[in-house]
């Protein structure tokens, strides 16, 4: 289901410091390029994390986020 899965992060980004969210937004992006997850262009079959993944009063955002950090920190 999730094999080919691609995200796309819906930001404008900041270069330089620019507060903690764009930092982390920075930070994730980095590393889904290396997992080969991150796509530029947005089409089909695409996941966003935008408002979910920064809803503090969303269970689903709670599961999302440890779950982006479970496999960041145990990927290898």
């Amino acid at each position: 289901m999730f094999i080919n899965m691609k995200i796309h992060i819906l930001y404008s980004f900041h270069k330089g410091p620019y507060g903690g969210g764009n930092q982390f937004l920075k930070a994730l992006k980095k590393n889904l390029k290396k997992l080969n997850v991150y796509e530029e262009n947005i089409g089909e079959n695409l996941l966003f994390l935008y408002q979910v993944l920064f809803n503090p009063k969303s269970f689903l955002s709670l599961i999302i986020l440890i779950t982006i950090v479970f496999f960041l920190v145990f990927r290898e």
